[in-house]
């Protein structure tokens, strides 16, 4: 719980935080994920009364390939539609884990 919600619905109003679909404990979803739908994408870390740091991306929800139908269940995956480009002179690389590293550097 780091006191933020991970993603929220963007989409025809143009509005932020639009539903009605969120990843969010403060949100009540009033519907589950469907393929079309976009949502953002925000991890982020917040330290009380001194600061935080969040990325925000957008994805879209797709069909995933599944090997198994699972009882007959469809799946969801995301795919990426915006890439916020991280300030990489912020970082403290020691910190980072090779897989960490590889993906910044995608």
């Amino acid at each position: 719980d780091y006191l933020h919600g991970t993603g929220h619905g963007v989409g025809a109003a143009l509005n932020v935080h639009e539903g009605p679909h969120s990843i969010s404990a403060r949100w009540g979803n009033t519907c589950g994920l469907e393929e079309g739908m976009i949502c953002s994408n925000e991890p982020g870390y917040y330290e009380a009364g001194a600061f935080g740091i969040r990325i925000e991306n957008l994805l879209v929800a797709r069909a995933a390939p599944t090997p198994n139908a699972f009882n007959g269940k469809a799946y969801l995956c995301f795919d990426q539609l915006t890439y916020v480009p991280i300030q990489a002179s912020l970082l403290e690389p020691s910190l980072l884990t090779s897989a960490e590293v590889e993906w910044l550097d995608a």
